[in-house]
């Protein structure tokens, strides 16, 4: 499974952003196939597949508006990065909660599967 997804997650890095379709259909085709057979691992490969794909296009896309900046700008911009990680980081905080009352549901629904 690992050698069916690692050569899209490259070809975003190697060859650009337009990959990352390729990507997310895989993710996804992997995802379903993981959850119309019942297997924990096809599934959890899929949505790991997809969360990377969008974060490597998040990435790439922040690397290449970086790269175009200099100066005092520059250093905005990674304030202003630097602000969001953090806004995002409290945020996931306090979801907390609540997504360990989905995970409990999830790990019920998929206790039988494989």
């Amino acid at each position: 499974m690992v050698l069916l997804v690692v050569t899209p997650l490259v070809q975003i890095v190697q060859l650009g952003p337009i990959h990352v379709i390729e990507s997310l259909l895989l993710g996804l085709a992997l995802a379903v196939w993981g959850a119309l057979t019942q297997v924990r691992r096809r599934l959890l490969a899929g949505i790991v597949t997809t969360a990377l794909a969008v974060g490597l296009l998040i990435v790439i896309s922040a690397v290449d508006i970086a790269q175009r900046v200099s100066g005092p700008l520059l250093w905005l911009v990674i304030a202003a990065a630097g602000v969001l990680v953090v806004l995002v980081a409290g945020f996931l905080e306090s979801r907390r909660s609540h997504s360990e009352g989905w995970r409990s549901r999830l790990d019920e629904r998929v206790a039988g599967w494989e």
